[in-house]
């Protein structure tokens, strides 16, 4: 399922699937710090399709902010005028975010996904998709990067090996790896890249009271600088790295 696209300019519109080896890894923190930060540019989507929990905006405390969700849009068919559902959208600054709610973690409808994402590939704006493996290798030819999260652990090895069977079709040169240590290390970065022949671009280390601001509804980009900066620095390698193998 390749597909051959011309060269891309720098900082063009990106499609970027972000995924977990394995739950718990920090996938969703690392999708929303590389949207955040490609929003520094201009207008960015952050989209939920992970499946897990209650959806992004419990991740980011959006829960009360107004705007359509996945439940919204179930209906949703053909193309979408990008700009108009923008509108709409849940919003934080320059981001605008898709995302399930806690009260229906429903995976929306092929038809709706289908709609949404092929707008997005046909629109100017760069979006986030934080992913399960479904989604991942449905939509692998719209990919223009892949990021996969993994503690340095036999258990995320063997989480990206499984992903990795998955996309045998998809250059392995679009694949970045993210190393987090929200599990105790049993293996180096090094061995992570000889095992999956992928690039280990950057390391998030365990950030004390990250997961206290999330589980109260501040979300990762309210709480505390010393966060917001490595979240910053993190989101920084990960799109030089994008960056560097689509020049």
């Amino acid at each position: 399922m390749t597909t051959h696209r011309p060269t891309p300019a720098k900082h063009a519109r990106q499609l970027v699937a972000v995924i977990g080896a394995i739950g718990g890894t920090g996938a969703t923190t690392v999708a929303a710090a590389l949207a955040a930060h490609y929003a520094d540019d201009s207008h960015a989507w952050l989209i939920d399709l992970s499946g897990r929990g209650g959806g992004i905006e419990m991740h980011l405390g959006l829960e009360e902010t107004p705007g359509i969700r996945w439940p919204d849009l179930a209906e949703t068919r053909g193309h979408v005028a990008i700009k108009a559902l923008r509108d709409t959208a849940v919003t934080q600054g320059p981001l605008s975010l898709i995302t399930a709610t806690r009260f229906d973690t429903t995976t929306p409808p092929d038809q709706a996904i289908d709609a949404i994402l092929t707008s997005l590939h046909t629109s100017t704006e760069t979006a986030i998709i934080d992913c399960d493996l479904t989604t991942l290798t449905r939509y692998q030819n719209m990919w223009d990067a892949i990021v996969l999260v993994s503690p340095l652990t036999v258990l995320g090895l063997g989480g990206l090996l499984r992903i990795h069977s998955q996309l045998d079709a998809y250059p392995p040169t679009r694949i970045t790896t993210v190393t987090t240590a929200l599990h105790a290390p049993a293996l180096t970065p090094k061995e992570i890249e000889q095992a999956t022949n992928t690039t280990v671009c950057t390391h998030l280390p365990r950030l004390r009271n990250l997961e206290k601001a999330i589980a109260i509804g501040a979300g990762p980009f309210h709480s505390g600088r010393t966060i917001q900066k490595t979240l910053h620095t993190t989101a920084e390698h990960i799109r030089k790295n994008i960056d560097r193998d689509r020049s």
